[in-house]
């Protein structure tokens, strides 16, 4: 239905974004990225489209138009109704640490005096490892420049045809590092030498983004989708990220991001992540969305594609409405 939506989009385009808000009543909008950047990034390019600066510094001119900039804190203290708010308010956030953020997002948001959150992976800060799906994009990358006889080789390792090969890389989980670093050692990649062209941001980097109207989040110790784990260690990824951040940071408000989203993940996981970890918030990505639990948020995102945050939020916001209308708009839980 949504692309049915966007398809659309020029009807309903001239809608004022004031009347959608109203209508919805949803005044929080929490969109999200990844990084920003100008070029193509060999780790990142086959696996989703980024938002250039020029992009970005659109993206913030139209959420500044409709929206107010609020910290982690004054979003926990909306989420928990210690203080009113009357207008529309956004929190901009990004997801894994990446580099691009200090060197092209980093100087827009500070020009346009913008509140954001990064949420980190402890095991990637400093470029100590490589998360798995950008080793899948790198072996992507270098198969593009490889003969047809090493299509062959990777294809027998995984079991497929040669005509499937790049679709079934795609495809590989958190559970198949192991053959991940297999196929990468047979293109002759070294993922530690990759690692200090600094795709991620330093300690040093992080502390300065804190100092400057950001906050810094967990987000998992190594990026797993959480419904393929086994609860305990869905626990520990929660339990060392966050401790992660509490000891090289000392944030006020303690918050989650899922890495891949929330998809499968309980009630009673949400509870102890409030109760026990003393996580104010917490965060998905499907959209704009409500879920059981007030303290869990849902983020937009902003990737993918070259439509202008006017575009992918209106449609958002008249996809809530139509959901409404059917009793779509909650995220179930079990």
């Amino acid at each position: 239905m949504k692309g049915l939506i966007q398809f659309l989009y020029p009807l309903f385009r001239i809608i004022p974004m004031s009347f959608l808000i109203r209508l919805s009543g949803k005044k929080v909008l929490l969109p999200f990225y990844h990084t920003v950047s100008d070029e193509d990034l060999a780790h990142i390019t086959n696996l989703y489209s980024l938002r250039t600066k020029v992009q970005f510094r659109d993206d913030m001119v139209f959420f500044q138009k409709h929206f107010h900039s609020v910290s982690l804190k004054e979003l926990s203290n909306i989420v928990h109704a210690k203080s009113a708010f009357n207008r529309p308010v956004f929190h901009i956030s990004f997801d894994d640490g990446l580099s691009g953020v200090y060197d092209n997002a980093f100087p827009i948001l500070k020009e346009k005096h913008t509140s954001f959150t990064v949420f980190i992976n402890s095991a990637f800060v400093d470029n100590k490892e490589l998360f798995f799906r950008y080793k899948v994009s790198l072996i992507i990358d270098k198969l593009f420049r490889c003969k047809v006889l090493v299509y062959e080789q990777l294809s027998a390792v995984l079991g497929v045809d040669k005509d499937h090969l790049i679709a079934s890389l795609k495809k590989l989980k958190y559970s198949d590092t192991a053959l991940i670093d297999q196929l990468g050692e047979k293109l002759g990649l070294d993922w530690s030498l990759f690692l200090k062209k600094r795709p991620y941001m330093s300690l040093t980097e992080l502390k300065e983004l804190q100092q400057n109207n950001g906050s810094i989040g967990a987000h998992s110790v190594d990026h797993p989708l959480f419904n393929e784990l086994d609860l305990e260690s869905q626990k520990n990824q929660v339990d060392e990220s966050v401790l992660f951040v509490s000891d090289h940071f000392n944030e006020e408000v303690i918050s989650f991001a899922f890495p891949f989203g929330d998809e499968g993940v309980s009630v009673s996981f949400l509870d102890w992540l409030k109760e026990q970890v003393k996580c104010a918030v917490s965060f998905g990505v499907s959209g704009l969305k409500e879920d059981v639990l007030s303290h869990h948020l849902h983020r937009i995102p902003m990737e993918g594609t070259a439509y202008s945050a006017e575009k992918l939020v209106k449609t958002e916001y008249v996809y809530y409405i139509l959901k409404r209308v059917i009793g779509k708009h909650r995220v179930r839980r079990v």
